[in-house]
């Protein structure tokens, strides 16, 4: 909540996934906003192993809400966790998205289809 909040004071949106004890974040905002909050997670010792997946300008925002995900986890969690949403548990592509996704989007959904993979990238 703490990290919601902040967000969206200094103009930040985006996406964060949780699954099998791994998280994939998609930042979006004015450039060195984001560039600095990426500074932050980087350093904070609750972290570790952060990966640049892609960086890119974008036109627009495509996560405009700041929302999360999850899977595995129960439905009283569920009710306790501002800001959650399913996209983990849609099974498939909304009509709006199918045209015209994002690399951002389809990494998500890689993401969401395939966690495992990320994990193996991720290891040193």
């Amino acid at each position: 909540l703490q990290s919601r909040n902040k967000n969206k004071r200094i103009g930040i949106t985006g996406m964060l996934l949780y699954a099998d004890s791994y998280f994939i974040q998609v930042l979006e905002g004015d450039e060195d906003t984001v560039l600095s909050l990426y500074d932050e997670i980087i350093n904070d010792v609750r972290h570790n192993r952060v990966k640049t997946l892609m960086q890119t300008t974008i036109p627009e925002r495509e996560f405009s809400d700041w929302t999360m995900g999850f899977m595995n986890i129960s439905e009283v969690e569920k009710r306790n966790i501002p800001g959650l949403t399913v996209f983990l548990q849609q099974l498939k592509v909304p009509e709006d998205k199918q045209d015209e996704m994002s690399d951002a989007y389809k990494l998500l959904l890689s993401f969401k289809s395939y966690p495992e993979c990320f994990h193996e990238d991720l290891q040193e």
